[in-house]
């Protein structure tokens, strides 16, 4: 699975839940190092990745032309991604937008974006889990967020010219 369809997949998020549209909530790949974030904002991870081995791609001949064909390898990809917002003093601001990313991607609107790159969302199981965390100082992160499986289809095509020809059988017919 393409990374950065992922990565734009989250992006349409923020725009979602952001004020308006110039205005997106700030949703960063987790565990990396960066500034301090203003509250709330969200955070994303890849927690697995599956793809079909190569062997077990399908594969198959799509002509072009009389003369040339494309050598199509088709994989199915998934991956599992765990969307977290976090805010500094409402576990409630939290849970609701955990809530209005379920809902964007059990959405019509929200599944025709997200094909736009490619993928299909499937939330993962409907529950929103509290994630919070008390940091140094007992400073407490509020945290909420839920898992969603994105599946996508990779193609691709490889020109290739004709390489054998079957032979020409001419009928005739009997009298």
């Amino acid at each position: 699975m393409n990374f950065e369809k992922v990565q734009s997949v989250i992006l349409e998020v923020g725009k979602i839940l952001g004020a308006d549209p110039e205005n997106p909530l700030k949703i960063t790949k987790a565990n990396q190092p960066m500034d301090k974030q203003i509250y709330p904002y969200g955070s994303y991870n890849v927690l697995v990745l599956t793809q079909d081995p190569e062997k077990s791609a399908s594969k198959f001949v799509e002509p072009k032309d009389d003369q040339e064909f494309y050598d199509v390898t088709r994989k199915n990809d998934q991956a599992t991604i765990s969307l977290t917002f976090l805010h500094s003093t409402s576990i409630a601001k939290c849970f609701s937008l955990s809530q209005k990313a379920m809902n964007w991607f059990d959405s019509e609107a929200g599944l025709a974006k997200c094909e736009e790159f490619g993928i299909t969302p499937q939330i993962a199981s409907g529950d929103i889990a509290d994630r919070t965390i008390v940091l140094d100082g007992l400073q407490i992160e509020y945290k909420a967020g839920f898992d969603v499986y994105f599946k996508s289809r990779e193609v691709t095509k490889t020109p290739t010219k004709k390489t054998a020809s079957a032979p020409k059988v001419q009928f005739e017919e009997e009298e």
